[in-house]
């Protein structure tokens, strides 16, 4: 056993998070997704523990320490954003053979780094698999998608920034499937958040000791959440609809993702007086879809294009919590593209009510223009 191996293993032990790798049988899918129904209670099933399962081998690493590399796009990719790939994508394409998968990572891409190859072993090393499997199951989710009736789409460590300062992050899933009559959207949608209470709230302290929480949601059944030590223990996940006065802005960190100011200007003329809550990932949306905001902005800078793994979950997430979600001119978010949003998303809006939506659109537009 290599020395990192033995370290992550002594903290991941550290993490209380339970071992998730048994095989998912059809009884154990039921049981744990009792309120989703029959339709995608077995998928449900297998999302909520890859999630969690990946959750543990990151919050592992984040105690750890791990070194960034910086992509072409200036974003940054740690071992964790390869290890968690591999975990997820083993596991559900284990259960469903026949489904594709958009997720963000390459491992091949990572030999280009110097020190790539090295990254690769101890990613490998990380989550138990070899160097040439960990290749496989991560360069699944960068293949073609012909012939799939179905997609997972993942983004393996998202909040990439945060993670590395011991800070917020997730892992955002979600299952892009037929809607009859409307064609393919997201039908489920899975949020890791090992940093934040099992609550589903923001930690009193400091977030590397939070408990954990996993949040997840199917089409026309509700958002749920469940303590990552605990992924059978389901309470309701709900928005609070409460009006803006009373509410809360929830947005990114990063500039490049989130103009402060104009989300600031909109916060404003809603008539939110609380500060803004800001923090890297999808867990913003796990806050507003359990009633800890009421407001999230995304305003990236002019040309910035959106990926789908970084709002397909979140989608389901805060629709299923009772919130709404669109881009800034009030339209559905189509997440059956491919690997990017459409080029006229210029960028996100989501609140706790659709009949606040209007409101914090008109707004926006507003502090944009200012």
């Amino acid at each position: 056993m290599t020395t990192s191996r033995m370290l992550l293993l002594i903290a991941a032990r550290s993490t209380a998070l339970p071992s998730t790798r048994q095989p998912i049988t059809r009884a154990r899918a039921l049981a744990s997704a009792a309120w989703v129904g029959d339709a995608y209670a077995a998928e449900l099933a297998a999302a909520v523990g890859a999630v969690a399962e990946a959750c543990g081998v990151a919050k592992a690493l984040q105690r750890r320490g791990v070194d960034g590399f910086s992509k072409s796009d200036a974003s940054p990719v740690t071992i964790a954003d390869l290890a968690v790939q591999a975990v997820v994508i083993r596991r559900l394409h284990d259960a469903f053979p026949g489904d594709a998968f958009i997720a963000e990572e390459s491992a091949t891409a990572m030999l280009a780094f110097e020190g790539g190859r090295a990254a690769l072993e101890d990613a490998a090393d990380a989550c138990g698999l070899s160097v040439a499997s960990l290749t496989e199951h991560v360069d699944r989710g960068r293949a073609p998608r012909a012939g799939a009736a179905r997609t997972w789409v993942l983004d393996p460590v998202d909040g990439t920034k945060g993670f590395l300062r011991g800070a917020q992050f997730c892992c955002a899933l979600a299952l892009v499937d037929g809607v009859p009559g409307e064609g393919r959207d997201a039908t489920l949608g899975v949020l890791g958040c090992p940093n934040l209470a099992a609550t589903c709230e923001l930690p009193a302290g400091d977030p590397m000791d939070a408990a954990g929480v996993v949040v997840a949601a199917a089409r026309g059944r509700g958002a749920h959440f469940a303590p990552l030590a605990d992924v059978d223990r389901w309470t309701r996940a709900r928005s609070s609809g409460n009006a803006f006065a009373a509410g809360r802005l929830v947005e990114g960190v990063a500039l490049s993702h989130s103009d402060h100011d104009a989300s600031a200007r909109a916060a404003a003329d809603l008539g939110i007086s609380r500060p803004p809550l800001r923090l890297d990932s999808q867990a913003k949306a796990a806050l507003l879809a359990n009633g800890q905001a009421e407001l999230f902005t995304r305003l990236p800078t002019a040309g910035y294009v959106e990926k789908v793994w970084d709002f397909a979950a979140a989608k389901v997430v805060i629709t299923e919590a009772g919130g709404a979600i669109s881009d800034l001119d009030g339209d559905d978010i189509d997440v059956d593209l491919g690997e990017c949003l459409s080029p006229k998303v210029a960028g996100i809006v989501a609140t706790s009510s659709p009949a606040l939506q209007p409101a914090a659109l008109a707004a926006v537009a507003r502090a944009r223009a200012a």
